[in-house]
């Protein structure tokens, strides 16, 4: 058989079964575009599982780096907030008097202010502290986020976040907390104390189970008849007139970031949060 035979042969049997090898044929390319697209589809998922797995670990691994460095200074704050409510809540001085004075009656009357005092001491210092560690958390957050952003070449403004501006950002919370913010903290708490202890007897015997009531019942008045002015706190934490100190481009981003902070802050996400560090902090 030669050849020319073979490829007539060959030409016949196509042409004697064209349809079936049309649809062999149609059904083969389909089955490897299939194969192709659903190849592609797996890989692209595979790489997107991957980048949200890798951008959640990042996420996950820079909140944990902000709450240790926030938790690292405010250990280092502690100190300061103990001096600013003492200044405030003054029971030193009370106690001086005491010893000075020698008329009963007199002494009644500081006896009732020390007892006030010894209320307000422990907790606004509580409250100053959740504050703190609330407002810390943030800001070291908000940093994290602009960082990672100019990790990823998201376009930002030249020289947004320098190590100037990070420092001042955060001692920002330094010098509002314990000005203004804390005034107002202590004053609020103070009339809680007053309209729950004062009824008190000063020869009256606490249970323990007597003294947290009493601080329960404090932290109602507080948080429930204040709940604005504890916002009004956290809000104010992020503005203070030592962000006048910057000028030119460090302002503008310096109050971009704090702009962004009182947005987080003066919302009831942040009330809740601020919520439950207090609870975890009284029990």
């Amino acid at each position: 058989m030669g050849l020319s035979s073979i490829v007539r042969s060959t030409f016949g049997f196509i042409k004697r079964h064209r349809v079936k090898l049309a649809i062999a044929v149609g059904g083969a390319t389909c089955l490897y575009v299939y194969y192709s697209l659903r190849q592609k589809y797996l890989s692209i998922s595979r790489a997107l599982e991957e980048e949200r797995e890798s951008g959640a670990n990042r996420l996950q691994d820079g909140f944990t780096s902000s709450l240790k460095h926030a938790h690292e200074l405010l250990r280092k704050m502690l100190p300061e907030v103990r001096e600013v409510v003492f200044k405030l809540a003054d029971s030193d001085s009370l106690v001086r008097e005491l010893q000075t004075t020698p008329v009963w009656a007199h002494k009644k009357g500081l006896w009732e202010r020390l007892k006030v005092a010894s209320f307000v001491r422990p907790i606004a210092s509580v409250y100053a502290i959740c504050i703190l560690e609330l407002v810390l958390v943030t800001k070291f957050n908000l940093v994290g986020r602009y960082m990672s952003s100019e990790k990823s070449m998201i376009e930002l403004p030249s020289g947004f976040l320098t190590k100037q501006t990070q420092h001042k950002f955060v001692e920002l919370a330094r010098v509002s907390l314990f000005g203004s913010c804390m005034d107002i903290l202590v004053r609020v708490i103070h009339q809680a104390v007053v309209e729950v202890v004062g009824p008190m007897q000063l020869d009256s015997r606490l249970t323990c189970a007597d003294l947290v009531l009493a601080v329960v019942n404090i932290r109602k008045k507080v948080e429930s008849t204040s709940k604005a002015v504890l916002r009004e706190i956290l809000v104010e934490s992020c503005f203070s007139p030592a962000a006048d100190d910057s000028r030119g481009v460090e302002l503008e981003n310096l109050t971009t970031l704090l702009q962004e902070e009182a947005d987080i802050l003066d919302n009831d996400d942040a009330a809740t949060v601020l919520g439950t560090i207090l609870d975890r902090a009284f029990e």
